[in-house]
């Protein structure tokens, strides 16, 4: 299986709900070797405080005999960006549900733009992509077992049996329900489907490509 895995954490630092606020919260990407993560600081709060503190979110990169991730394959954002009210958090989600990775945003120097270091930790990818508008998905021609999300739907497996002119997909729903017109394997070529396929919870839908 293979899986984007993501972890948020607010900069708190220097906040303890009684003595105030920092000046200002902050957050350095540090890197060693396979380990790479978000050292959270503030400015403004006396060493000597008992609210003072840092703190540091940080991932390792794994290699196994199936999946190799290497530090840059973490991939971060130190900030939120400043947006209208929930634009934010739909900017995020829809970076993070695009290919499994995050880009960085600017915060700007609104104050209500909280610091923030959110962990997209990528095992191996799968090169997936769904688009709501076109109903249509897409995948690495990777053969195994595939984890996948599109917001309305998600599937726990997407088993890919690939030869050399051949593959066989078995793309099934495990929770809500999938509208699909068009399923792409990239590098071995895509099937438009005549008719949209509702696909229901429960329910798996079989394609085989052929060269």
């Amino acid at each position: 299986m293979e899986a984007a895995v993501c972890r948020g954490l607010e900069n708190f630092n220097g906040t303890d709900g009684l003595y105030g606020l920092p000046e200002r919260t902050f957050n350095e990407l540090r890197e060693d070797g396979e380990i790479r993560g978000m050292f959270m600081q503030s400015t403004g709060v006396a060493k000597t405080a008992e609210q003072w503190g840092t703190m540091a979110l940080t991932a390792t990169a794994t290699a196994t005999a199936t999946a190799t991730a290497t530090a840059k394959d973490i991939t971060y954002r130190a900030a939120w960006p400043v947006r209208s009210w929930g634009d934010a958090l739909l900017d995020f989600w829809d970076d993070f549900a695009n290919d499994g990775r995050l880009e960085g945003r600017d915060g700007g120097q609104d104050p209500d733009a909280r610091a923030m270091a959110s962990r997209g930790t990528v095992l191996a990818l799968t090169g997936f992509q769904c688009s709501g508008m076109e109903r249509s998905i897409a995948f690495a021609a990777r053969p195994g077992v595939h984890f996948w999300s599109n917001g309305a739907a998600w599937g726990g497996v997407c088993r890919q049996n690939a030869e050399e002119d051949t593959a066989a997909v078995e793309l099934e729903v495990l929770s809500g329900s999938l509208e699909l017109a068009r399923f792409t394997l990239h590098g071995v070529g895509g099937i438009a489907l005549d008719e949209p396929a509702a696909i229901a919870e429960r329910e798996t839908l079989s394609l085989s490509f052929a060269s």
